[in-house]
């Protein structure tokens, strides 16, 4: 986040939930406040700054001020989502990201049935504040948790070394579209999970080349470089040196 956040710094001023046939549209605008669309049902695609990306279930997407943006149902069937918009600080987050506990969907949920329904004289406060609550949970749930995903991800990868390792797969085994898993990811590693992979398979074949008596071929199979001149290729490319020459020098 840009700023921190205080008690008096959100003000949230309206929400609710929308259902959308699979012909909607909303053509290109942008909003002088902060707004988060979360994904109750469906997908949606979102067109910005030139790229293209699609939100399913369980996403939420995050649009700053003035930032232009066009959506479409991705689907077949009606696409549900609840929308918050509110004012306050300067903040940064993903434009795309997980809600892996589903804590900000409930809290919305929350927040937009006191929001059409309730009088209470403290109304107000109690929805900036439980919008507050909102903001913290979206921050922890992206850096809190990082380190927990991150090794999750790279553990899977080595368990699954010897296979073929797409980007489609590794989403599919954390129950995430593609496009989230791959923002969600290199955010906050810093790296694509493809280059995860490349790294550890490189990594692997030479603590293998250095500790075992394993021929070339096996060392490749294992580490899911498909034969002995894949292994060549990616050694020469990336450490310099044909992995023979490296096993005899080590």
């Amino acid at each position: 986040m840009d700023a921190p956040i205080n008690n008096d710094s959100v003000i949230f001023f309206n929400g609710g939930q929308l259902t959308c046939n699979p012909l909607w549209v909303r053509n290109l605008h942008s909003h002088s406040f902060f707004q988060l669309i979360i994904m109750y049902k469906g997908e949606m695609t979102v067109h910005m700054q030139g790229e293209e990306f699609t939100a399913g279930i369980g996403d939420i997407v995050f649009y700053p001020c003035n930032l232009a943006h066009q959506e479409f149902n991705a689907g077949e069937k009606d696409l549900e989502i609840i929308y918050l918009d509110w004012e306050g600080p300067a903040i940064t987050f993903p434009i795309l990201f997980h809600d892996r506990k589903g804590r900000v969907r409930i809290m919305a949920e929350w927040l937009i049935s006191d929001f059409k329904n309730s009088l209470h004289p403290n109304q107000e406060n109690a929805e900036n504040n439980l919008m507050q609550a909102i903001l913290f949970e979206m921050e922890r749930n992206i850096s809190g948790e990082e380190n927990k995903f991150v090794q999750k991800v790279k553990n899977h990868i080595h368990e699954s070394l010897s296979d073929k390792i797409s980007l489609s797969s590794l989403s599919a085994a954390f129950s995430m579209n593609k496009y989230t898993f791959l923002r969600t990811y290199k955010h906050l590693s810093g790296i694509t999970p493809m280059e995860t992979v490349k790294r550890i398979r490189i990594e692997r074949a030479r603590d293998m080349i250095i500790s075992s008596d394993l021929s070339l071929r096996e060392i490749a199979v294992m580490c899911g470089m498909s034969n002995e001149y894949n292994l060549s290729r990616v050694f020469q490319k990336n450490l310099h040196t044909p992995p023979g020459y490296f096993r005899r020098t080590h």
